[in-house]
């Protein structure tokens, strides 16, 4: 039987027990960040210490950035302002990384090692009590067995096992530590968005809470719409930057600062983007921000796929009828299309077809696109279609006779169109007219030979 004493031993020994294990546990979680502390190449109270980086790789220009205020900057090989997330990281690479293993520098060979003329250096200027002082760690050669490379901090005695993934995050570009970010702004501090490019131009404004478009009339806006045009604005980045090129050169199309998107901010301040002329082999606009002079390359299909007006914005209504159409031709280069519909599906109006389907598919789509695409705001500079230029006509005709012409117009790069109820010329994107001329060779290729 158990008496009292026996129960007062086994819950003194369970107490004295646990006191053991909670003491060790401690012990060894203490000694554990001890020896990891001491493992550290570079043992800071505070990450903010470090004031400064230069991050020299064989072959190319080294690359300083500084810290200024809460900002970090490149100062060479151009002064920019650096993506502070990314310096940000190697500055924790730097104060969270151990070294594996440790040597002497006396005892082993620096030469074979990499460390007597290393091919990166990694410098460091720390903020402390006496002043600024720095420190150059010189990165070597890969660890024969791999995983690791040697380290070591110049002037210093001893001699590092990294893994080699330190090395690797310090192995970045220019364009890599600059900010690529065109609007540095949340959607939600924007206050007004002014559009002036080639075939866009409009302008929004914040009123009361709510968007507004400035338009000849009032236009119902849909919120949806515009939250995602204002995201994909503050989204914008620059896709390669061309230092040291002349803004004022005529083939950027910048000098004149005809183009540009511009956001302002609710205290007035704005931000502006000036876009020059396109460069189709890089698939880019020319672009320049305002107060800078680094050239911007932007992609082009980002600005190709901003809206071209307020129309854009417009609610729709979902129980708004489309156009009833009983008959449509289409033409291009002197051949035609004449088609009529027969029992809800489009066929030719003379002749066999290889696919009904298809072609029906194809009419329906060119109705849609026609009726449903934002083609923007007549452009007052084109007074007529370009000489001597190719041309696609689709013409749209009702029960009741009524009849809209839409004709697109291309002369090298140059693409215009006169569309219904508008009256002056569109100017669009080559993707506009490359669509119509789709439909119009599936059309064609409908047709039986």
């Amino acid at each position: 039987m158990w008496n009292f004493k026996r129960i007062a031993f086994l819950g003194a020994a369970i107490l004295a027990l646990g006191f053991y294990i909670h003491y060790s546990d401690r012990h060894s979680h203490e000694a554990s960040e001890s020896r990891i502390r001491s493992r550290k190449i570079l043992l800071l109270p505070d990450k903010n210490q470090i004031n400064s980086l230069v991050i020299e790789k064989k072959g190319r220009d080294p690359i300083e950035v500084k810290k200024e205020g809460a900002r970090w900057w490149i100062e060479k090989p151009f002064r920019y302002e650096a993506e502070d997330l990314v310096v940000d990281g190697l500055l924790s690479a730097l104060t969270l990384t151990t070294w594996e293993r440790s040597f002497s520098a006396g005892d082993v060979n620096l030469e074979e090692m990499g460390l007597d003329r290393p091919d990166q250096k990694i410098t460091v200027t720390l903020t402390t009590s006496a002043g600024l002082e720095k420190k150059r760690l010189l990165i070597g050669r890969e660890v024969p067995t791999g995983k690791y490379v040697y380290a070591r901090w110049e002037e210093s005695g001893e001699v590092y096992m990294l893994y080699d993934q330190f090395a690797r995050s310090f192995d970045k570009s220019f364009y890599a530590l600059r900010k690529k970010r065109i609007f540095e702004i949340a959607a939600d501090e924007i206050y007004a968005v002014d559009v002036a490019l080639e075939g866009r131009n409009f302008i929004l404004i914040k009123r009361n809470g709510k968007w507004q478009a400035v338009a000849r009339e009032p236009v119902a806006m849909e919120l949806a719409k515009v939250e995602t045009f204002l995201s994909d604005l503050t989204n914008l980045y620059a896709k390669e930057f061309l230092d040291g090129m002349d803004t004022k050169n005529p083939d950027l199309g910048l000098a004149g600062h005809k183009y540009a998107i511009n956001l302002t901010k609710r205290d007035g301040t704005s931000l502006t983007l000036w876009v020059g002329k396109e460069n189709k082999e890089k698939e880019a606009f020319y672009g320049l921000k305002e107060g800078e002079q680094a050239v911007l390359l932007i992609p082009a299909q980002k600005i190709k796929d901003l809206p071209r007006s307020v129309n854009f914005f417009r609610q729709r209504e979902e129980s708004a009828k489309k156009l009833e159409l009983e008959k449509v031709r289409i033409e291009k280069a002197g051949k035609a299309a004449s088609l009529v519909k027969v029992g809800g599906k489009w066929q030719f109006e003379a002749g066999q077809m290889q696919s009904a389907e298809k072609l029906n598919q194809a009419v329906s789509e060119l109705i849609g696109y026609l009726q449903d695409e934002d083609f923007g705001e007549p452009d007052i500079e084109i007074k007529r279609p370009p000489f001597h230029s190719s041309a696609i006509s689709v013409k749209l005709l009702t029960p009741d006779k009524k009849m809209q012409e839409y004709t697109f117009y291309k002369k090298d790069n140059t693409i215009v169109a006169k569309i219904p109820s508008q009256p002056g010329f569109c100017r669009l994107d080559e993707n506009v007219w490359n669509e119509v001329d789709q439909y119009f060779q599936q059309v064609s290729n409908s047709r039986k030979v």
